[in-house]
């Protein structure tokens, strides 16, 4: 018999090609209310859980504890972080909890880029207009030759640096606490090579300034 594993709603909707095609487990939507999850949990004698940021207090812990008969129970955050999740009671539990770190940063990248498009060409303000039959046209700021500063140079501002600098041809000036040793080493490459890469006109680490 296939292991449950179960999605609350919400999560389970944005991916369920992926979960219905699952052939390992057998993985099924559940409420994403606490009670409802934990009744679920018991029901399906579920030891696995997949959750989005809605916050869990106590009954979940409890039923995922039980049902896992000294095995181990695992509560999945679907994306990054551990929002909602309390750690302190999941250990206590032999829960172990755990993430997706790095399956948003792309997109994340993407939305900054899309963020910043509608802001310097008004996208809002046109489409409020066009939706009450008005045309109002207007100048809007050409990004490129225009600096960004970027603080905090991790995944998603490394992503943004690349893009901006090589797809916008802006002047990208970034900041992170993070030293250059450590992020020649975590890139494999000099820090001349790493600026280059990532289209950086500047690095610091005095992130006070």
């Amino acid at each position: 018999m296939k292991e449950v594993v179960l999605v609350t709603e919400p999560e389970f909707v944005k991916a369920d090609k992926v979960f219905r095609s699952e052939a390992d487990f057998e993985v099924r939507s559940a409420p994403v209310e606490e009670a409802g999850l934990a009744e679920a949990v018991r029901t399906a004698a579920s030891r696995a859980v997949i959750i989005g940021t809605t916050p869990y207090v106590g009954p979940l812990y409890e039923a995922l504890g039980e049902r896992a008969g000294g095995r181990g129970g695992i509560m999945a955050r679907f994306g990054v972080g551990h929002d909602g999740v309390d750690k302190a009671k999941a250990r206590s539990r032999g829960i172990v909890v755990t993430n997706t770190p790095g399956v948003l940063d792309t997109s994340v990248a993407e939305m900054v880029l899309s963020l910043m498009l509608a802001l310097v060409r008004r996208v809002p303000q046109r489409d409020a207009a066009v939706k009450t039959a008005r045309w109002e046209p207007g100048p809007g700021v050409e990004l490129a030759g225009k600096a960004l500063a970027i603080i905090g140079l991790g995944a998603i501002g490394r992503r943004v640096a690349r893009a901006t600098h090589f797809g916008l041809g802006m002047r990208v000036l970034a900041a992170d606490v993070l030293p250059p040793t450590e992020l020649e080493a975590a890139e494999g490459k000099r820090m001349d090579q790493v600026r280059a890469a990532f289209g950086l006109a500047l690095y610091s680490t005095d992130v006070d300034a």
